[in-house]
């Protein structure tokens, strides 16, 4: 795969969708992985969450941004994986939403791509399900026309 510019509207994306100090308790992290390239972050967007949401994990004294994203990435690509080959094609354009002990994820393919959102294990499901949602309207012809 050529390397992929991504326009600066699909990253001031991210970063709306993982907001300083959200008061909603929005995700933490919004990423974009290639599938193909074994869910290769291509793009991620992190923030430290605050009181009185429970501490990003895995600490961040433990592992830095870079490898977060790359954990969260394989988990998401993974259960997606493991969803769509039990479930089949009828909901490959569905979000699936799991709870693990890094949080909870919600993640959408679009084309050759992962949209994952992560949050607290207290972060509320309709926030992430609606704007897993919003994003992935947004992005899908887009990241579609990328990977085609």
């Amino acid at each position: 795969m050529a390397p992929l510019l991504l326009p600066a509207p699909v990253l001031a994306l991210l970063e709306h969708l993982a907001p300083p100090d959200p008061p909603d308790g929005a995700p933490h992290s919004a990423l974009v992985a290639a599938r193909a390239q074994g869910n290769q972050v291509l793009v991620a967007h992190s923030q430290p969450t605050a009181l009185p949401w429970p501490q990003v994990r895995p600490d961040p004294d433990a592992v830095d941004p870079d490898q977060r994203a790359a954990m969260y990435a394989a988990l998401a690509g993974g259960a997606w994986d493991a969803q769509r080959t039990s479930a089949g094609a009828a909901d490959a354009k569905e979000p699936l939403m799991l709870e693990s002990e890094l949080g909870r994820i919600a993640v959408v393919a679009l084309g050759a791509f992962l949209l994952v959102l992560v949050g607290t294990e207290l972060a509320p499901w309709k926030v992430l399900d609606k704007k897993i949602r919003a994003a992935a309207d947004q992005l899908r012809t887009p990241l579609e026309c990328v990977g085609a």
